[in-house]
């Protein structure tokens, strides 16, 4: 099952504006492309690229003319006061409400919103561009194991950062708003159990050899649950349903799991792609995930999923100035069933 989104789509194409327009490539004032020419450009319909182009212009980031077109606003400034950047190392195709609430929450603090997917050989680049820029704050939410976190604060050390949603280094977390994942998988794994009698669940987690950070995460899902990882939890990963799929029948013929738990409705979404091949006992199983995505709620294919509490979670985060040294955990929503 594979879902792509007019909403995800809508996201790339934003993304891909803001930054030419907010990179300097289209300058303030200048007419852009008509709406057939970049649907042609994009390979999408022109309702998407009016829907895009409403999100700008609703930011004032461009202006529409009758009958002579859409140029950039020729007085768009950028302030240190106006631009809050979210620099993120995730695809967020189908990840819909993650983007989309950021958007809307920098809008209501008054912020102009600006988007940078970064990866290790291109992040020393981005960040020096977006110093220049002179940004009121920068939010992150990196990969630990890719980011080596002296390397962020060296190339942000004058500027206010907040890291966002998770925390992957082993020093203790400051100026940081993140989210409980402990408390969002347990809230999972306690469904599975009343709802369904579960007491062996595989767990699928994103990597088949946990990090350290990961390994936190699972001591104190133990305390909040009472499930343990390798015993009652039985441990699979997104690695190996794209790598080593005849471990899944494996592992089931080892002793067949009472319910699925994975942490991303798209890690669900893709073992049973994977079942429906090597194990198809395993479909029929209680199922839920994380992030209440697309993909628990496809026709036929609906699952709980419990969702993040993004909107307090870019609330908490915008409202710091970045200069804090505590942390803040967010609670999940209750699952969506």
């Amino acid at each position: 099952m594979k879902l792509v989104t007019e909403t995800s789509k809508k996201q790339k194409i934003y993304q891909i504006l803001e930054d030419e327009i907010l990179g300097g490539k289209l300058a303030p004032g200048i007419r852009l492309a008509s709406r057939r020419e970049m649907a042609e450009r994009f390979q999408c319909s022109d309702t998407v690229i009016s829907e895009v182009c409403n999100l700008l212009e609703n930011r004032q980031i461009i202006i529409r003319k009758p009958k002579s077109g859409t140029f950039v606003n020729p007085q768009l400034r950028f302030g240190p006061s106006r631009l809050a950047v979210l620099v993120i190392s995730m695809e967020t195709d189908n990840f819909e409400n993650y983007i989309d609430s950021f958007l809307r929450e920098a809008e209501g603090a008054g912020m102009l919103p600006m988007i940078c997917r970064v990866t290790p050989v291109n992040f020393a680049d981005v960040m020096n561009k977006i110093r220049r820029r002179s940004p009121e704050k920068v939010l992150l939410d990196l990969e630990g194991r890719l980011f080596p976190l002296e390397l962020v604060h060296a190339l942000l050390e004058d500027i206010p950062h907040i890291f966002v949603n998770r925390w992957e280094w082993d020093e203790t977390p400051r100026n940081a708003v993140i989210t409980d994942y402990a408390a969002v998988y347990a809230e999972g794994l306690r469904f599975l159990r009343e709802s369904s009698r579960a007491r062996k669940i595989l767990f699928v987690n994103a990597h088949k050899y946990q990090m350290p950070f990961r390994q936190k995460i699972l001591e104190e899902l133990k305390k909040l649950s009472g499930f343990t990882f390798g015993k009652e939890l039985l441990p699979f990963s997104f690695e190996e349903i794209r790598q080593e799929p005849a471990s899944l029948k494996s592992l089931a013929a080892r002793g067949m799991p009472d319910a699925l738990f994975a942490v991303s409705d798209y890690y669900i979404a893709k073992l049973l792609e994977l079942a429906a091949k090597e194990c198809p006992a395993l479909l029929s199983l209680p199922k839920a995930g994380v992030f209440n995505m697309l993909y628990s709620s496809f026709p036929g294919h609906e699952f709980p999923s419990v969702p993040l509490n993004l909107t307090k979670m870019w609330k908490n985060a915008l409202a710091l100035s970045g200069k804090e040294r505590n942390f803040t955990m967010i609670e999940p929503e209750k699952i969506r069933i």
